[in-house]
């Protein structure tokens, strides 16, 4: 388990269906230390659990061209990691 655990919001307006989900979920599969989704797809967000590999998870969705837009970054607490796993 990574040292630092943080969780990053992101608005992906294009992702309205299961197959925009799935290439999210393809596209940072490889990451490591690896990471852990949860998507709102009526309200078109997702949740990135991760370590401090941001950078890598930022160009993971912006080459996926679903106009996905960070809207923040916080470290996580035990609570909301415990109730994300």
């Amino acid at each position: 388990m990574p040292k630092h655990i943080y969780v990053s919001e992101y608005r992906v307006p294009k992702m309205d269906c299961p197959s925009e989900e799935g290439m999210i979920r393809m596209a940072l599969d490889g990451i490591e230390p690896s990471v852990v989704l949860e998507f709102d797809t009526p309200n078109r967000k997702v949740r990135i659990f991760h370590g401090d590999n941001a950078t890598t998870i930022e160009s993971q969705m912006q080459s996926l061209g679903l106009d996905a837009t960070l809207k923040k970054t916080v470290p996580v607490a035990d609570k909301d990691l415990a109730s994300a796993l």
